[in-house]
C-alpha cells in the first residue's frame, strides 16, 4: 500500500509543477488556445492569493498526506520551498532563507507577469 502512496505523491509533485508553470506562463497558450483564458485566469489569479496571502495549496496538503501514509517523515514539507525556491534563489545569496514577504512579491510578479501577456495579446 505504501507504494501507492508514494506513487501519489510523486503524481501530486508533478501535477504542481506543471500547474506552477501554467499559471506563470499559461497565458502564451491564448495564443493557440484562446479558450484556455477562462481557465488560466482563475489560476494565476488564486495562486497569486496563495503566494500573497500565506495560504496553503491544496496539492502540497496532498502531497503531504500522501507522503505520510507512505511512511516518509515530513515536518511541514512545502512544494515551491523545496523544489523551485532552491533553484531560483539559492543558499548563498540568502543564507537565513528566504523571506516570506518576498514570496508574497515573487506571487505578486507572476500576476503582472499574466496582466502584461494578457495586455500584449489583447490590447495590441
Amino acid at each position: 500500500m505504501a507504494i501507492m502512496f508514494r506513487a501519489g505523491a510523486l503524481l501530486a509533485m508533478w501535477a504542481h509543477m506543471a500547474i506552477i508553470l501554467f499559471m506563470a506562463i499559461g497565458g502564451l497558450f491564448t495564443l493557440w488556445w484562446p479558450g484556455v483564458v477562462w481557465v488560466q485566469v482563475p489560476a494565476f489569479l488564486y495562486a497569486g492569493a496563495i503566494g500573497i496571502w500565506g495560504w496553503r495549496c491544496p496539492l502540497t496538503e496532498l502531497e503531504n498526506y500522501c507522503r505520510r501514509q507512505a511512511g516518509q517523515n515530513i515536518d511541514r514539507f512545502d512544494f515551491v520551498e523545496h523544489y523551485i525556491m532552491p533553484v531560483l534563489y539559492p543558499h548563498f545569496l540568502f543564507p537565513n532563507g528566504f523571506p516570506k514577504y518576498a514570496f508574497g512579491l515573487l506571487c505578486l510578479l507572476v500576476v503582472m507577469l499574466n496582466i502584461i501577456i494578457y495586455g500584449g495579446l489583447y490590447l495590441l
